[in-house]
């Protein structure tokens, strides 16, 4: 079997970089290792385009006119292939599409997007989440289907991060360190850390998701024991050195819906790195009650001191952390169980090889059930009763049971196999007006339409008289 594997971000940069041995595997959610369980890959080419629309005909463009064969779509998102998946929601297009879902499924703002997500996740086969919680919280939306919903195990890629410390080889580690840049509760981590005065390195954007974490932090103004260090792009490898030079981690987050921190979190697991950890309920595991770490509040400060101060003092209980830690990562979160997972979930969209099957009863209506008169033509059956059937036998037109040759003296036009393909295309046909029967029953009603474009003409006023103050001020 064999996946289109589509990834949000630079596909091309990041399968060079592993393969060079200088960016973990498991942010290819499984990719690199699904041969090893009979599910080959065909990569996309990522091409940079900001444009929603734009990008989301790109990679359509790319999908439909892909040369090499594949049998499903496997993505680490459902953003940009919105045009596959509506038309897969139609019955429009064949490839099962299989992808992780990273929040939880919610309602729309408004009815009209309601209406469009009900159709959207009808497109989707199977989805990945990161915990059960997530799960949980999805099957609270009527357009969240259970059986289409499962729990993986994502986690960090073992062979990475041994790699990197047998090359790395350290006689000690020193500090704190907090890495990552979504959703990061820096005003806690500074005060915590600035009443402490233990050392913490920050790695974190200049910007993201709407935080601009530069003015943040120079609002702050952080204790000399706090060293703020801005990242561009994605760097990993250089990342992950420093995680392993640290002594602890912590990861501090604002209140989310979902697994904000979690790579963060995998990547402790894999350098067996204690943890300080705010209260994410989204994580896939408890993670004092698994002994890897302390989970504090959210914006306490206070609970950050004292959770800063313990493991730093009780040296036996950090290193239990450390071990624990890592054992959690071999024997549950890590990318070979993970893309295990996956593979098993792909390969039950397997095409199997159809079983030979009787010819059906010949009839233009797709819903009439044969019967025994209608199984054979009456000339066939008059002359099966009275003589053995051969080539000199067969009726005028019909094919030989024995070899499938058509009789020379026989019509030229197979009249059988002509009824068969006519019964094929209406049944088509029926299942295609019975799929756009069902879409009628989520479109607008004219009453809906007709509100939506009087707040619409509203706007439109409001906004115009808007430009108009500004181009021409009273």
């Amino acid at each position: 079997m064999k996946v289109y594997f589509y990834h949000t971000q630079d596909l091309n940069h990041i399968y060079k970089a592993w393969n060079e041995g200088h960016f973990p595997g498991h942010f290819l959610y499984g990719a690199t290792h699904l041969p090893n369980y009979g599910v080959d890959v065909v990569m996309h080419k990522h091409k940079n385009i900001t444009n929603r629309v734009q990008r989301s005909l790109y990679i359509a463009w790319r999908l439909f006119t892909c040369r090499e064969h594949f049998d499903a779509i496997y993505a680490t998102r459902f953003n940009g292939l919105e045009i596959p998946i509506f038309l897969r929601a139609l019955h429009l297009y064949r490839k099962p599409i299989i992808l992780w879902h990273h929040q939880p499924i919610v309602k729309a703002d408004s009815t009209m997007r309601e209406i469009m997500a009900q159709i959207f996740y009808r497109g989707i086969d199977h989805m990945f989440f990161f915990s059960q919680t997530l799960i949980d919280e999805s099957l609270k939306s009527s357009k969240a289907r259970e059986e289409r919903m499962q729990v993986a195990h994502w986690g960090p890629d073992l062979e990475y991060y041994n790699h990197l410390m047998q090359d790395h080889p350290l006689g000690a580690h020193m500090g704190f360190i907090s890495t990552g840049k979504e959703k990061r509760d820096m005003p806690t981590l500074i005060r915590a850390f600035s009443a402490t005065g233990y050392p913490l390195d920050i790695y974190i954007a200049y910007n993201a998701c709407g935080d601009n974490y530069l003015e943040i932090l120079n609002d702050l103004r952080p204790s000399a024991n706090i060293h703020i260090h801005f990242i561009k792009g994605l760097i990993p490898h250089e990342l992950a050195q420093k995680v392993w030079a640290a002594k602890y981690v912590a990861i501090c987050c604002q209140d989310t819906n979902y697994t904000v921190g979690l790579t963060t979190l995998v990547e402790a697991l894999a350098l067996g790195k204690p943890i300080i950890a705010t209260r994410n309920v989204t994580f896939p595991f408890n993670i004092e009650k698994e002994g890897v770490g302390i989970i504090v509040p959210y914006y306490d400060s206070v609970a950050w001191e004292k959770a800063i101060r313990y493991i730093t003092t009780d040296h036996q209980a950090a290193e239990t952390m450390g071990r624990k830690a890592r054992q959690l990562a071999e024997t549950l979160f890590n990318l070979d169980n993970c893309t295990r997972e996956v593979a098993e979930a792909i390969k039950k969209y397997e095409k199997q090889e159809p079983a030979a099957q009787p010819q059906p009863a010949v009839s233009l209506h797709p819903e009439q059930e044969p019967t025994e008169e209608t199984e054979q033509p009456a000339q066939s059956q008059q002359v099966s009763s009275h003589v053995p059937l051969s080539s000199s036998h067969t009726p005028k037109g019909e094919m030989s049971s024995k070899d499938g040759t058509y009789d020379p003296n026989g019509p030229i036009i197979n009249t059988v196999a002509l009824r068969q393909r006519i019964n094929t295309i209406t049944s088509y046909l029926h299942r295609r007006l019975h799929s756009l029967n069902q879409l009628k029953a989520y479109m607008p009603t004219k009453e809906e339409l007709a509100d939506l474009w009087d707040k619409t003409k509203q706007l439109a006023s409001r906004v115009g008289d808007k430009v108009k103050n500004i181009i021409m001020p009273k």
